[in-house]
C-alpha cells in the first residue's frame, strides 16, 4: 500500500476526467415548512449535476418510505443513484433543522442507515475511475462509513474533503486523518478557528490557512466567510474575494453550491491554473450567494442563472 505522500504526488501526475463521487450522508431535514432532502454530499452532487458534471452519490438509505422517496428525488435532481446501499431495520438519516435569524442549527439523530456504508469491488472501481472523490466528516461518526470511507481514500484520484464540525461529531482523529489524505480543504472560518486552535497556531487567515497547508501537504485550502466572501490558498498564493450582496433568505446549503461552483470551474475550465483558482473562488461566491438567498439548499435554476451568475464572477 501506497504512502501518504505517495498517493498525493501520483494523483498530481495522473490526468482525470468523468464523474464526481460524493460520499455521505443523506437526510431528511425537519423545517417548520416541511421535510427537505438534504446532506452536504447530496447538495454538492446536485448542483455539480445542475452545472452539466456528472455526479454520483454513495450513501445509504432504510427500507423505508422515507428511503424510497430520497432515492425518487436524488434521481430527479440528476444525480446517479446506482451506488445507494438499502439497509434493512435501520431508518433513512433524519435531521431537526431550527433556523436562529437565517443560520441553521441541526440535531442529527442516530442511528441512521448512512451510518453503514459498505466497501465493495464496484464501489472501489468507480471511485478510481472518477474525476474525484468528495466527502465530509460528519459521515465518519460511524465505524463502518468510515472504515468504508478509508478504503476508498486510496483509489481516489482527486480527494477533496468539506470540514463539517457538528458537535458532537467533530472528533479531531476523524477531521485530522481526512486532511492528511486530501489535496482540496474547504471549511468555514470557525472550523479553521477550531482545528488552528488544536495546534496552537495563530496569527491572520493567511497565516491559519499556511500552517495547515504545511502541516498536511495540502495543496488547496478554500476558506468560506459566509457574508465576507471567501479566500484560497493554491499552492502557496493566497487571494481574496468579497461575496456578492444578497437578501439572505436561509443559508442552508449555500456552503455546499459554493464547493460545487469552485470544483465546477477548477475541473473544467479551459483557463491557465492561476485564472482558474481566481475564477472558481468568484463563481463560487456567486453560487453560494445565489442559493442563500432562495429558500432551500437546492433552489430551482437553470442555464440562464448559470451563466448570469458566471458574467458576474467574470467582471
Amino acid at each position: 500500500m501506497h504512502s501518504i505522500p505517495e498517493l498525493k504526488r501520483m494523483r498530481e501526475a495522473k490526468d482525470t476526467s468523468g464523474e464526481v463521487v460524493c460520499f455521505g450522508e443523506v437526510l431528511w431535514d425537519s423545517l417548520p415548512e416541511g421535510l427537505f432532502l438534504g446532506g452536504a454530499p447530496l447538495n454538492v452532487a446536485a448542483h455539480l449535476s445542475r452545472l452539466g458534471v456528472a455526479a454520483t452519490i454513495v450513501t445509504a438509505v432504510g427500507d423505508d418510505v422515507l428511503g424510497r422517496e430520497a432515492v425518487r428525488r436524488m434521481a430527479g435532481l440528476g444525480v446517479s443513484t446506482d451506488l445507494v446501499q438499502t439497509r434493512q431495520g435501520v431508518q433513512t438519516g433524519f435531521v431537526d433543522v431550527e433556523l436562529r435569524q437565517g443560520s441553521p442549527t441541526y440535531v442529527i439523530r442516530q442511528p441512521a442507515a448512512w451510518d453503514d456504508v459498505m466497501c465493495d469491488e464496484q464501489l472501489l472501481a468507480r471511485v478510481s475511475e472518477s474525476r474525484a472523490l468528495v466527502f465530509g466528516t460528519l459521515s465518519q461518526r460511524a465505524p463502518q462509513t468510515r472504515t468504508t470511507l478509508e478504503s476508498l481514500w486510496h483509489a481516489a484520484p482527486n480527494l477533496i474533503v468539506d470540514v463539517n464540525l457538528r458537535p458532537p461529531f467533530d472528533h479531531r482523529e476523524a477531521v485530522e486523518a481526512s486532511l492528511e489524505y486530501a489535496n482540496i480543504v474547504k471549511l468555514s472560518s470557525e472550523e479553521l478557528i477550531q482545528i488552528c486552535a488544536w495546534h496552537d497556531w495563530r496569527g491572520s487567515d493567511w497565516d491559519r490557512c499556511a500552517r495547515l497547508a504545511d502541516r498536511f501537504d495540502v495543496s488547496t485550502v478554500v476558506l468560506t466567510r459566509g457574508a465576507g466572501g471567501a479566500a484560497v490558498l493554491h499552492d502557496g498564493r493566497f487571494s481574496e474575494e468579497i461575496g456578492p450582496t444578497v437578501d439572505v433568505v436561509d443559508t442552508v446549503g449555500a456552503g455546499d453550491a459554493f464547493l460545487a461552483g469552485f470544483l465546477w470551474v477548477l475541473f473544467c475550465s479551459e483557463a491557465d491554473e492561476v485564472e482558474r483558482v481566481g475564477l472558481a473562488i468568484r463563481l463560487a461566491n456567486q453560487l453560494g450567494g445565489f442559493v442563500a438567498s432562495r429558500s432551500g439548499a437546492i433552489p430551482p435554476y437553470g442555464p440562464e442563472d448559470v451563466a448570469r451568475l458566471r458574467r458576474a464572477s467574470e467582471r
